[in-house]
């Protein structure tokens, strides 16, 4: 070998090794980014976050131990990102439900007379 030129079994490996790199950094990023979101109460960026991350991984063609892992760990945060959402918008909904009956209620209560 000379110095700067590679064989293409050796490049297409060490590419493949960077690539790999690459999509670990970035899914630790978006998981990291999703998890402080979630921990905050910002569901709707933190299920942003995970559903980009599971995008990634779909798309990837590395597939290797760490890919499957990651994408069962990525879907089990999204299920419960979309349960405490269901969770946190039917409670908002029965909260403007009664905020709503007590107006009127206030509406349409007897009339008091001066």
């Amino acid at each position: 070998q000379t110095k700067g030129a590679l064989d293409a079994q050796t490049f297409s490996t060490e590419d493949q090794r960077l690539a790999t790199m690459q999509l670990k950094i970035n899914i630790e990023s978006l998981v990291k980014r999703g998890t402080i979101a979630f921990n905050k109460e910002m569901l709707g960026s933190a299920r942003q976050y995970f559903e980009k991350a599971l995008q990634s991984l779909l798309s990837t063609t590395v597939k290797n131990d760490y890919v499957t892992t990651r994408q069962a760990d990525v879907a089990q945060h999204l299920e419960g990102i979309t349960d405490a959402l269901k969770h946190t918008n039917a409670k908002d909904a029965a909260k403007k439900a009664k905020s709503e009956e007590n107006e009127l209620d206030l509406l349409f209560q007897p009339k008091k007379k001066w």
